[in-house]
């Protein structure tokens, strides 16, 4: 790699081994200070020229994004070109297995992340899931000028190159998307990094932030992020990192809302507002509901609401949710049907300013409630004066903690929350306390830590290892990562469950203050 940086314009500091077997706790492959080094040294000047970028694709496939398309330069230079791949070098230096990572998990290993969020991406938008991979190697068959009909691009190739990407690639302010010589051999940690890249365009620089003493391995920061994609993507989990979350979609925030206003008979449909002349405060004026039938939103439903919204994309917004309100009342004697107007034309309002959409909310001990959750659960359980206002707001990101929320709201939105944690929490197949119980036993097991890319020693009866509970076709370090996934995101979910019911209670201590108030009325819009 020395003599590959020398014969382009890419600079590596020669103080620095950048291909270091690191001992335990290290991570495998990284980079080591030949010699003590200072506040402000620079050990990597890469231009953009020296990184393999996205494949310019004129036809790609709509699904296609810049990391798919990394994917297959990087396949390109590989398969391709081969030997005479002017990053040769650099492909020699890539592993070929990825073991810890999930994508290479055995069917064991995958059971075991049932109910995780990891299992939730690994079957929907992440850039190797099968439909999307069976899609690429279809459209690889029809690119011969790219992919030669004597070179196959199969499903395999495709899983090591999203592994690749997933695990090595840096994001470009420049191309997206770029897999970075000698950068990708700086371990992570969130909380000591000696150094993070200065993205200049067509230049990636890193400097050290504090010394590094001789011998001692040089970490970058990847970035504050949880260990869901940790692990999904890196395959390890970082035991400094203070940000355990759990990824939650819309689709179960709105599943969840809907649920509540169905099950509560109390609790009556608030339908969206005809004009917006209204209201313009999500707390201004009274509640118009309408009765629903006491019972739970089924299959049919939903696909019913899913269909209305998937078809406003490519409709006018705003005739549709016209054409939703009018359904509604027309037919507002039947308080399902009504329901779902209400729902769908608020879905279809959600999904054309941006709110509902492919992306996740990440739940975690620093931001328990993201305002885009919270929004989603509010705007759905508004009354029509509240909608109204809510609809000729500049900004419809609802700050819980800046603006004036009707208590009403506030309460539907807890509910709903507590009913959005017990959801998650059943999708686990064990509790917390057997988790934790199961982790002491692995640590009980390993003579020492678990590191990623490393055999763990483990204690003998003779000749033969002692594995008295490792389940058949799980390796310990992944089990070991599974355990601490698992364990964060359940105490994230109990956290979540506290915030809500202490705010009940202090909701319940506001009112019990209260003297002669009325209450509020809900049936006049």
């Amino acid at each position: 790699m020395k003599a590959w940086a020398d014969r382009t314009s890419l600079e590596a500091s020669s103080k620095v081994n950048f291909f270091s077997r690191v001992p335990p706790p290290g991570q495998g492959i990284g980079a080591r200070a030949k010699e003590p080094l200072a506040v402000g040294e620079a050990i990597l000047k890469i231009p953009l020229a020296c990184c393999l970028t996205p494949l310019p694709v004129l036809d790609a496939p709509e699904f296609m994004d810049e990391q798919q398309k990394l994917m297959l330069r990087l396949l390109y230079e590989d398969r391709v070109l081969g030997i005479k791949s002017d990053w040769r070098p650099y492909l020699d230096t890539l592993p070929r297995e990825f073991p810890t990572v999930p994508l290479w998990f055995t069917p064991e290993e995958l059971a075991l992340l049932e109910g995780t969020s990891v299992d939730a991406l690994l079957a929907g938008r992440h850039i190797a899931n099968r439909q999307d991979l069976d899609g690429i190697a279809a459209w690889c068959k029809t690119q011969p000028d790219v992919f030669p009909t004597d070179i196959c691009i199969g499903i395999e190739d495709l899983r090591w190159a999203a592994s690749v990407v997933a695990s090595r690639a840096f994001d470009s302010s420049a191309v997206g998307v770029a897999l970075v010589p000698f950068a990708d051999a700086l371990n992570h940690s969130s909380a000591s990094p000696h150094t993070r890249m200065d993205d200049r365009g067509q230049m990636l620089t890193f400097h050290l932030e504090r010394t590094v003493s001789e011998g001692e391995e040089i970490l970058n920061c990847y970035g504050h992020h949880g260990n869901t994609q940790w692990l999904l993507n890196g395959g390890f989990v970082d035991r400094s990192n203070p940000f355990e979350d759990v990824v939650v979609t819309p689709a179960d925030v709105a599943s969840c809302t809907l649920a509540h206003l169905r099950e509560n008979r109390e609790l009556q449909v608030r339908c969206p507002a005809p004009s917006d002349e209204l209201g313009s405060s999500i707390a201004d004026g009274r509640d118009n509901r309408e009765h629903v039938q006491d019972r739970t939103p089924g299959v049919e439903e939903r696909a019913v609401c899913e269909r209305n919204v998937c078809e406003a994309q490519d409709d006018d917004g705003q005739e549709h949710q016209e054409e939703a309100e009018e359904e509604e009342e027309e037919e507002d004697d039947d308080g399902s049907t009504a329901l779902n107007g209400a729902v769908c034309a608020r879905l279809s309002f959600l999904q054309e300013v941006g709110l509902l959409g492919d992306h996740t909310f990440s739940i975690s001990s620093v931001d328990l409630l993201p305002d885009g959750l919270a929004t989603i659960v509010l705007v759905l359980s508004m009354g029509r004066r509240e909608f109204a206002g809510y609809r000729s707001r500049s900004d419809y990101v609802i700050d819980l903690a800046s603006e004036d929320v009707d208590a009403d709201l506030l309460q539907c939105l807890y509910t709903v929350l507590l009913r959005l944690v017990t959801a998650l929490e059943q999708k686990y197949k064990t509790s917390l306390e057997e988790d934790l119980q199961l982790l002491a036993r692995l640590h009980e097991y390993l003579e020492e830590p678990v590191v990623m890319g490393t055999t763990p020693k483990r204690r003998r009866d003779g000749d033969e290892l002692a594995t008295p509970f490792l389940p058949p076709g799980v390796r310990p370090e992944n089990l070991h990562n599974i355990l601490l996934l698992r364990v964060g995101q359940k105490r994230v979910l109990q956290e979540l469950r506290r915030h809500c019911e202490e705010c009940f209670l202090s909701g319940d201590e506001d009112e019990g203050e209260e003297e002669g108030g009325e209450a509020r009325d809900v049936t006049t819009g």
